[in-house]
């Protein structure tokens, strides 16, 4: 059910990334991206529930619940610094008309090892691939056959996109890779 709702949302976001994002051209297709890097300090520790209460840089208090498979929550302090790095992009390009649509996923995840600070890195891809069949030239939308079969209209932005290179039954790719990586450190090391 997590895949394929994932599926849906990066079929959606295909479509509307590829006609409507301001992304860097390429020679091999575009390019979009963000990088966040989150800061926040612990504040307050509960062992039992495993949960972290965090002062963000804007003297916000959120809390954060740490599952059990995050290694080395006993090393974790008050006063201890939390980073977040995340990282989102999509790349994107056109392909042969031969191609089928298609969606592959994967992820990797790596965590500190028992006795190390508390961090780790998680980072999961989803390439997909739609065809496009059929293209509305005068206002600018064209419609997207998703491996699944879902049609998705989307609104192009001619800023963009020349309306004239697209072609029914081209393929549209996009790889969407999202990473975050979190690290905890003490003040004083």
């Amino acid at each position: 059910m997590r895949s394929m709702f994932r599926l849906g949302i990066v079929g959606r976001l295909l479509g509307f990334l590829i006609f409507i994002a301001p992304p860097a051209a390429t020679a091999q297709g575009v390019v979009t991206g963000e990088v966040v890097v989150l800061q926040a300090e612990v504040v307050g520790i509960d062992r039992v529930d495993r949960t972290l209460l965090l002062r963000r840089e804007d003297g916000s208090v959120t809390s954060l619940e740490v599952g059990h498979a995050a290694h080395n929550f006993d090393q974790v302090r008050v006063g201890d610094t939390l980073t977040a790095n995340y990282v989102e992009s999509v790349a994107l390009f056109l392909g042969d008309p031969s191609e089928k649509p298609s969606v592959v996923m994967g992820h990797v995840a790596v965590r500190a090892k028992k006795g190390d600070m508390p961090g780790g890195i998680v980072v999961e891809v989803v390439d997909v691939s739609a065809a496009i069949v059929a293209i509305d030239r005068e206002n600018n939308i064209v419609t997207l056959r998703e491996p699944t079969g879902y049609l998705s209209v989307v609104r192009v932005n001619p800023d963009e996109v020349d309306m004239d290179n697209l072609e029914i039954d081209l393929i549209v790719h996009a790889r969407y890779t999202q990473a975050v990586a979190i690290s905890v450190e003490h003040p004083d090391e």
